[in-house]
């Protein structure tokens, strides 16, 4: 399942500069989270590509796909025991969450700063 997944991402990355060029972010951050979690996953390249995604966010003013990038990264980082650098994601995932008045993502946030 996680393969075809990351095929997915990788097509959506391909199709996303012509049709879908906002969702262009979201397509990286499902690639890295489907690397994530394989057994012989490269922590730089799931780490470079979560950081692809956050830039174009950055870039094109997309608060909402950040925040749940900072999460979703967050989360990647907590599972790899990189606890400090998952708590600095996270932080700033609930201070968007808090600014865009986001209250369900605030929650999920909140769960999992108690890990």
């Amino acid at each position: 399942r996680l393969e075809e997944a990351i095929d997915m991402a990788k097509k959506c990355l391909e199709w996303s500069p012509k049709a879908w060029k906002g969702w262009e972010s979201l397509a990286y951050f499902d690639l890295a989270m489907a690397e994530a979690p394989k057994k012989h996953a490269d922590p730089k390249k799931v780490d470079q590509t979560m950081e692809k995604g956050l830039s174009l966010c950055r870039e094109r003013g997309q608060g909402l796909h950040l925040a749940q990038g900072y999460f979703e990264y967050a989360n990647i980082l907590f599972d790899r025991g990189d606890l400090y650098k998952a708590q600095n994601y996270l932080e700033q995932a609930i201070a968007l969450f808090s600014e865009m008045n986001m209250p369900w993502w605030l929650e999920q946030a909140r769960e999992l700063e108690k890990r």
